[in-house]
């Protein structure tokens, strides 16, 4: 375990996201497992994140409305940041937080949709994100593979406390997963022992062609779609219920294609209010309702529900995360 790590430095400004934008709908994932590497409170978020060998924290607060939005983002560092550093930073937040994302199309379309109808009542205003690195979110999909959230969760703390950094800033104490090159340099009998199971060969040879540069999330962007999906099948491991899954976190949208087991109980009951619905019949009421929005489409629906539940608790979802 590396020690801790202290940012003192900090700069401040204001941004201004694409009107309509909701600040906590789209910076926090009540979905997600719980894990070190960010903290959210209403309003506030912080999270730590690498540019160009940089380590960063990263706090933003929303002092503005859904329809005149604000957010102050504070930058916390080692040293000081050159201009042309940070422009760079806030073009790459830009992205990742959807700032500038125009999904007037998506909520034009399908205001009069009998479930979006209520959702957009709730989630107005609601970006997806992509707030961690491909490579960060591949780590932690492959944590996510055939395991119960409290397995994952398991698991993801024991590699952090092993292998990631632990960072200081703004009073917060929060983790950063590890660089590809770490995990190159471990055996995968020796990650074995950390319990993950087969996920050790795939964390290393991934990592591997990461560091050898067989694939770059800057240029991914830059990609036209049927490119994107070449190079991302490429990586060990990805097929294409994966591949989905990665093309929204690159902003790439289409059809969906795949529904996992977990997605399908899920599905079954927002679209069916059955317990189990085949995944062909799911993908085929998605497209047939959605189109080509349906992965956005598909991403809220479950945002939502999630929120529902962390407002008020929903027995049969309860029993599916079995945390």
């Amino acid at each position: 375990m590396t020690k801790l790590l202290v940012l003192t430095k900090k700069k401040s400004l204001i941004l201004e996201p694409k009107a309509p934008y909701n600040f906590d709908k789209t910076v926090h994932d009540p979905s997600h497992f719980p894990a070190p590497i960010e903290i959210w409170d209403h309003g506030r978020f912080w999270k730590t994140t690498r540019l160009k060998n940089k380590i960063l924290g990263i706090k933003l607060e929303s002092i503005g409305t859904i329809d005149s939005p604000k957010i102050k983002i504070t930058i916390y560092s080692v040293s000081k940041l050159s201009k042309n550093f940070i422009k760079d930073l806030i073009e790459d937040l830009n992205f990742r937080y959807g700032f500038n994302e125009d999904l007037s199309e998506f909520y034009e379309k399908f205001k009069s949709d009998s479930l979006f109808k209520l959702i957009f009542k709730r989630m107005r205003g609601a970006h997806s994100r992509s707030l961690k690195s491909l490579y960060e979110i591949i780590m932690i999909s492959i944590v996510l593979q055939n395991a119960t959230v409290k397995r994952t969760v398991q698991m993801m703390n024991t590699l952090l406390g092993k292998y990631g950094q632990k960072i200081k800033f703004d009073n917060k104490e929060i983790y950063l997963i590890w660089k590809p090159q770490k995990l190159t340099k471990i055996s995968e009998q020796r990650l074995r022992k950390l319990k993950v199971g087969y996920r050790a060969k795939m964390f290393i040879k991934i990592s591997k062609q990461f560091v050898m540069g067989e694939v770059d999330e800057y240029k991914l962007r830059e990609m036209p779609i049927e490119q994107v999906k070449k190079e991302l099948l490429k990586l060990y491991g990805i097929g294409p219920a994966s591949l989905d899954s990665l093309l929204g976190i690159l902003r790439k949208y289409q059809p969906i294609r795949t529904i996992s087991p977990w997605e399908q109980k899920i599905y079954s009951r927002l679209l069916f209010n059955k317990k189990l619905v085949s995944p062909n019949k799911i993908l085929e009421e998605l497209k047939r309702r959605y189109g080509k929005w349906s992965i956005f489409a598909g991403y809220l629906l479950f945002e939502d529900l999630f929120w529902k539940h962390k407002e008020k608790p929903i027995s049969w979802l309860e029993k599916e995360i079995r945390l």
